[in-house]
């Protein structure tokens, strides 16, 4: 067998490795993982964005979370910050009350202030928006860009940019406390797999933990506290991130939480899931 042979050989096997399925990956390739870990919208990617109307826009709470506070900060010609750098609470207020996105503490009476560094969802809307390019800060006052006002023309160009710059670019950990912050947010598009997969049976919210672990069990060495389980922490952590404040936050899923802190929550796929979202 020539040198030239012996490198055609290796090379089909090392791609026959690349494509065949892993149980640990739910029946995904490595090929296919690796897409949805580094560039989960790319061509080549099996997670596909349907071209959606402006009804089904409108059911997506972060895309008409960010959109109304864009256009909040348009009507505003430049919107005054308070000096430590955040909305004014009249401002995060009048957000809030649209409903697009309700906090469990809020509707519970244990968060009354509407700072926008505690109401995790305002926060988020207002720091996705500078890290897709759409505001800019000048003088204490919180304005749009050019590109914004093209992706504000362009609902599912926005919608697009949106999710990319969630999944990608945007920091799942920045305002949790947790120390790991690859957990969830690492191949944050498996976990719309797993609702595609799973999702059309109400499921408790730690069965998709659980397969995510299994697909990346490297997590078990973030650091954990020494009073919890490595299993049960980074579960929690990517409950947090990935279901209550990724999925949830785009209408992926219908959550459905516990009353008591011990009481099991559970996960259904939204009738949208399927409309937004295909595997090919």
């Amino acid at each position: 067998m020539s040198f030239e042979e012996a490198n055609k050989i290796a090379k089909q096997f090392m791609q026959k490795q690349n494509n065949d399925p892993v149980d640990d990956f739910q029946g995904l390739s490595p090929f296919q993982m690796h897409h949805l870990i580094h560039d989960p919208l790319h061509p080549d990617s099996i997670l596909n964005i349907k071209e959606l109307s402006v009804e089904q826009l409108e059911r997506i709470p972060m895309f008409c979370q960010v959109r109304f506070l864009a256009q909040l900060i348009a009507d505003s010609k430049g919107l005054k910050l308070t000096k430590s750098g955040f909305l004014p609470m009249k401002v995060v207020e009048a957000i809030y009350n649209q409903g697009y996105i309700r906090e469990h503490f809020v509707e519970q009476g244990i968060q009354k202030r509407m700072r926008e560094d505690e109401i995790p969802s305002v926060f988020i809307a207002r720091i996705l928006l500078q890290v897709m390019g759409m505001t800019k800060i000048r003088s204490g006052k919180l304005s749009l860009t050019k590109k914004a006002e093209k992706l504000l023309a362009d609902g599912q160009l926005l919608l697009n940019t949106l999710l990319q710059d969630y999944l990608k670019e945007f920091n799942w950990g920045f305002m949790d406390g947790y120390e790991d912050d690859r957990v969830g947010q690492m191949a944050g598009a498996f976990s719309i797999y797993l609702v595609h997969k799973f999702g059309d049976k109400k499921r408790i919210d730690t069965f998709y933990a659980e397969k995510y672990i299994q697909a990346f069990p490297m997590l078990l060495d973030s650091p954990i506290p020494v009073y919890q389980e490595p299993v049960d922490y980074i579960g929690h952590i990517y409950i947090y991130r990935a279901i209550q404040q990724f999925m949830v936050y785009f209408g992926l899923i219908e959550y459905q939480r516990g009353k008591r802190y011990d009481d099991d929550s559970f996960v259904t796929k939204t009738a949208l899931f399927d409309e937004f979202i295909s595997f090919e």
